[in-house]
């Protein structure tokens, strides 16, 4: 009996394993699928840290291999763009052999800075910078060959941050100040060619510090007020536009918010969070897109949007081409003139059969290209949140300008000033730029579709273009006139000659 209960218990505990056996049921991973499912769980969580400021990394591959592509076929080294060509600032380019004799600069720059703002409290914002160094070094990709040839060593990293912040600020104050200018171009042993490959050099997305340090360094030093006009007058001498909006810098806001009675509310708090720039390549933009021009309007001008706004699902896809176009259908250039606007800004309204667009004040001159071209690639960062606002910039501006006669017309409207060269220059410039970028649709709908609705209206085009043909010039305007009195004059001789 005891044998027999002693089998058939075998019995069910086979058929239970047998069960388990044929059911198909997944198995339970082992340690080494877990380390597999881990990477699609980081994976997703990889960029998801929204309170950290965006990466200072290089320039996507997508963009920076299209210059590349575009210099073999056109002789046309965009990719310098991109880098550094004098000097090198922060842990990006530091070894770039080309870029080492300007080591010895960087090191005569921040001396300098040193004597002029206090030995023991520059030393004190070293101290600083090497206390919260791992936080700073969250401002690069961790896995950048470069940033892992110096993150062994938190102190050379540290001192890395510190010999550039200081000849950042020094740079900045020294040859921003007209009537100093000369005196430190002898202290230094720096000639024009130099000072302008520094200033670009300044500017790239690869090759920028994090603001924090700059902070870190103008709070520990004596001069505290001239170090941040210098960061002032060097992001207003690079705005490209002839019209600098007032900004005040974040460290400002600040003291101003401490020395108010009332407490800070949390919203504007957030607000000033978000507009503390990452970089001066962020501060450059931040200056540029602000502030944001409120358009008033009433009347007939407000019916006249209520109704394009009404009209906008109906309007198809611009057709519109360049400026030529735009002036035969009618429409004229004029330049935006108020502080209160910024560069990408822009307005159409229209008067019966004359259609205004208004634009901006643009400023073209060697330094251009790079400053936009870094602007896009900064933009296109992944962990970059914004509306692309210069990108779509750029192509605006390329789908008014196709050949050189649309720059002149809009050097003459005093929209584009250029110091660049010829126009044809200025016009294969903003085709080569604009190619393969992906502007953001929604940020001239507006003005794209009340200039798509006024083409679209034959009878108005018909106007607009007999008035352009007969009365664009004064010559034009004589002529017709003198067609005018002819018609008369035998008109009346005819009618006298009747018996």
């Amino acid at each position: 009996m005891g044998g027999d209960a002693d089998q058939a218990g075998r019995g069910e505990e086979t058929e239970k394993i047998t069960v388990v056996i044929d059911s198909k049921s997944p198995s339970v991973p082992t340690s080494c699928c877990d380390e597999k499912f881990k990477l699609l769980k980081d994976a997703f969580n990889e960029h998801s840290d929204v309170t950290h400021a965006p990466k200072i990394r290089r320039v996507p591959h997508m963009i920076k291999d299209r210059e590349q592509l575009r210099y073999l076929e056109q002789h046309l080294k965009f990719p310098s763009n991109y880098e550094p060509r004098v000097i090198a600032v922060g842990p990006l380019h530091h070894f770039n052999p080309n870029l080492k004799p300007a080591e010895k600069l960087k090191y005569k720059l921040a001396k300098n800075f040193m004597d002029e703002n206090g030995e023991k409290e520059i030393q004190e914002g070293y101290l600083k910078i090497k206390n919260q160094i791992n936080d700073l070094t969250k401002y690069y990709e961790n896995d950048d060959e470069a940033i892992k040839l110096v993150s062994d060593k938190e102190e050379d990293l540290a001192w890395l941050f510190f010999v550039d912040g200081c000849a950042m600020l020094h740079y900045m104050k020294c040859f921003t100040d007209q009537e100093k200018y000369q005196e430190h171009m002898k202290t230094f042993n720096i000639n024009n060619h130099t000072l302008a490959f520094i200033h670009r050099d300044l500017l790239l997305l690869e090759n920028q510090l994090p603001y924090e340090v700059l902070e870190l360094l103008i709070n520990s030093s004596k001069n505290a007020s001239a170090l941040r006009e210098g960061i002032k007058e060097f992001i207003d001498q690079n705005m490209m536009t002839p019209i600098a909006p007032e900004l005040n810098t974040p460290q400002q806001e600040g003291n101003i918010n401490q020395n108010m009675k009332t407490p800070v509310a949390p919203e504007q708090t957030n607000q000033q969070q978000e507009d503390k720039p990452h970089h001066l390549l962020d501060l450059l933009r931040k200056r540029l897109l602000a502030p944001k021009r409120q358009q008033k309007a009433s009347g007939f001008c407000k019916r006249l949007m209520d109704k394009y706004k009404i009209n906008q699902k109906k309007t198809k896809t611009p057709s519109f081409r360049n400026v030529k176009e735009l002036q035969a259908a009618g429409i004229k250039l004029r330049p935006l003139g108020t502080q209160e606007s910024r560069l990408t800004d822009a307005s159409f309204s229209r008067m019966f059969c004359i259609g205004k667009l208004e634009l901006h004040p643009f400023a073209i001159d060697d330094s251009t290209a790079p400053k936009l071209l870094n602007l896009v690639a900064y933009e296109m960062c992944p962990d970059f949140k914004n509306e692309l606002e210069i990108t779509s910039y750029v192509c605006f501006l390329d789908s008014l300008i196709d050949e050189p006669g649309d720059v002149k017309e809009l050097r003459d409207a005093g929209i584009l000033k250029n110091a660049m060269g010829s126009d044809e220059e200025v016009a294969r410039l903003f085709n080569e730029i604009s190619t393969d970028l992906v502007p953001n649709p929604q940020v001239y709908t507006d003005v794209e579709q009340h200039i798509q609705d006024h083409c679209d209206n034959k009878l108005v085009i018909w106007i607009a273009q007999f008035l352009y043909e007969h009365f664009s010039t004064p010559w034009t305007f004589l002529a017709f006139l003198g067609a005018i009195i002819a018609l008369a004059l035998t008109f009346v001789q005819t009618w006298y000659a009747i018996p």
